[in-house]
């Protein structure tokens, strides 16, 4: 074996086998990578589940004469956000920070009806929108009535000791305003 030769194998011998050289190459490494990420503060993905929904414009649209039919918070209680955030605001960014709603305000016409789900976004933090899921929402929606229906009080069952009942009394009719389709189910007695 020539000297290089040999010269080269002992050097190649020394790092590869030296755990210390190799942990200090690590460590410099991580330090290496803390100062680029922390200098040039890339943007990161940040997803946001179960943000709440908050309605908006059901005002605008029972002034059109109309009215969702269901229950708003059964229909859609939460999305999923996904915004693009600088590295060194991560941590800060959570529900919080987006405000997400549907405005039913201008739907002008009964039936099945496709709203916008809009992001908004506070402040404090500086994110923009990658995604949303779901982009719309279906809501039904149904012609507002109002209808009067006559009140009955019926006495079932007998009363405990020392109770008396006398006559009620009450409204002889109860108006009742809602959406058509429920609306129009409700009879008298």
């Amino acid at each position: 074996m020539t000297k290089k030769n040999k010269k080269s194998r002992s050097i190649h011998s020394y790092i590869s086998n030296n755990l210390i050289l190799k942990i200090i190459s690590l460590i410099f490494a991580v330090i290496l990578w803390s100062f680029v990420t922390n200098s040039t503060n890339p943007d990161r993905t940040k997803t946001l589940r179960d943000v709440p929904v908050v309605l908006q414009g059901l005002e605008t649209l029972e002034e059109k004469g109309l009215t969702i039919r269901d229950d708003f918070e059964k229909l859609l209680p939460t999305v999923t956000v996904k915004v693009n955030v600088k590295n060194s605001d991560y941590r800060m960014v959570d529900k919080n920070v987006v405000f997400v709603s549907v405005d039913v305000s201008e739907i002008v016409k009964d039936g099945p009806n496709s709203v916008s789900v809009v992001p908004s976004f506070s402040n404090m933090v500086d994110v923009s929108l990658a995604s949303i899921e779901p982009q719309a929402i279906n809501i039904t929606v149904d012609k507002l009535l109002e209808k009067e229906v006559p009140v009955t009080v019926n006495k079932t069952g007998a009363l405990s000791d020392g109770l008396v009942c006398v006559n009620p009394q009450y409204d002889e009719t109860v108006f009742i305003k809602g959406s058509s389709y429920y609306v129009e189910r409700i009879t008298g007695p």
